[in-house]
């Protein structure tokens, strides 16, 4: 039997490196469609929602994609009586805005409750950041069972996070973004998120 020259081995390693890469894709992928599509129980066990923030301003208004964070919040706390709500997201590089004091602003706007107590978290300038800081707030304000609101897309991310740090905690995703309603699983924001993931679970976050 002729031996292997070593051109010919790291022809294989890179194929079977190629194939692993590409499954590896492929899962993340399908993880990320399926938590697209959970949602929390009907009956939550939680004591307050955390709405991740998002670039402030986009063609001239709010960020849509932010502002059906905040409606699906906001809608979700109306049916099932949640009065705590944290904003988390420090300064937008794109508009200079803060994003917490943005949100605060935009929920003042949009909800009549006076019971409805919101607070900010406004340093957080990642998606790591915006759980373990909104954590801590919460904590301050004895604040323990938190459901975060997002994009569809990012909730496997953000509930990888949150379960890596030991919270019992559920995501509530904003299906009616139009960063998802266009493209849903197909669109740039899905593919950007399977690298980010990665990156993530190499430096340990999740």
């Amino acid at each position: 039997m002729r031996r292997l020259n070593h051109s010919r081995l790291l022809k294989i390693a890179f194929v079977v490196l190629c194939g692993l890469l590409f499954l590896l894709i492929i899962l993340i992928w399908i993880a990320i469609g399926y938590f697209a599509r959970t949602t929390p129980p009907i009956q939550p066990a939680a004591d307050h929602l955390v709405i991740l923030g998002a670039r402030a301003f986009r063609d001239g208004g709010p960020n849509p994609c932010l502002v059906a964070r905040i409606d699906a919040a906001l809608a979700y706390a109306h049916i099932h009586d949640i009065s705590s709500v944290i904003v988390s997201g420090g300064i937008d590089k794109e508009d200079g805005i803060n994003e917490a004091e943005f949100m605060n602003k935009l929920i003042r706007t949009k909800s009549p409750r006076s019971n409805l107590t919101v607070y900010e978290e406004k340093e957080a300038t990642s998606t790591y950041e915006n759980v373990i800081q909104s954590s801590l707030l919460a904590h301050i304000y004895k604040l323990q069972r938190p459901l975060f609101v997002t994009e569809p897309f990012h909730a496997l991310r953000v509930w990888l996070i949150a379960h890596k740090l030991g919270l019992n905690a559920d995501v509530l995703v904003a299906t009616e973004s139009p960063c998802w309603t266009r493209w849903g699983i197909w669109s740039r924001y899905t593919l950007r998120e399977i690298p980010a993931i990665v990156h993530y679970f190499f430096k340990g976050y999740l």
